[in-house]
């Protein structure tokens, strides 16, 4: 990755910047790191400074959690992790408690914990993000990067959705569309916040696609 070195983290919705911090620190500081910096944002900041980031991240690698790929323009490179499909708001809130207490998704050793206090301190802190489940219902992540195409995301475009989301974000259809339109997709397993709490297996499989496309 010597061409990109720098990369950005965008957060979903309630997920706060310590959530975010052991995948943002395994890409630039763990055993597979990829890059020589990362840095994390959470959905509201990335929403109130949307144009200042969205110019810098012409330069680097984007990895927009779940909501994240909502505040997607065009990256250097991107790989939307879990990124969010058209689902009914009644849909969205339930299984948002799901993922929550989902006991049996584990996590790295060195993983803080992050649970319904911590997003509803987030939530609580920016109540913009509280739009998040309405603009769900109509956005669809696999059509962003298709959308997008090379001219967006120069670098290259992956798609990783995991087979056991809460959520059900993404599926074999979706892997399948990406992949008719140039893009490397791949069901992984694990759970809808299986990046985040398993960072180092998540960024050593990010790493070996990106080498399968280079």
């Amino acid at each position: 990755m010597a061409e990109i070195n720098k990369a950005f983290v965008y957060g979903g919705f309630s997920e706060d910047t310590q959530f975010l911090a052991a995948f943002t620190n395994a890409l630039c500081t763990g055993p597979d790191r990829l890059f020589d910096e990362a840095e994390a944002f959470t959905w509201a900041q990335v929403d109130a400074d949307f144009d200042k980031l969205s110019l810098e991240a012409r330069r680097r690698a984007l990895f927009p959690h779940s909501a994240g790929a909502m505040l997607v323009k065009h990256a250097a490179l991107v790989a939307t992790l879990n990124g969010v499909e058209p689902t009914p708001i009644h849909k969205t809130i339930w299984h948002a408690k799901d993922v929550a207490s989902n006991h049996e998704i584990g996590r790295e050793a060195h993983v803080t914990k992050s649970g319904i206090l911590d997003a509803a301190v987030e939530v609580f802190r920016h109540p913009s993000t509280l739009k998040i489940p309405f603009l769900v219902r109509k956005f669809s992540t696999v059509q962003m990067l298709i959308d997008g195409g090379e001219k967006a995301f120069p670098g290259g475009r992956l798609y990783l959705p995991t087979r056991q989301d809460e959520f059900g974000f993404g599926g074999e259809e979706e892997v399948a569309l990406a992949q008719a339109n140039g893009i490397t997709a791949e069901l992984l397993e694990g759970f809808h916040n299986q990046p985040l709490v398993h960072p180092i297996a998540a960024v050593r499989k990010i790493g070996q696609l990106l080498d399968r496309t280079n």
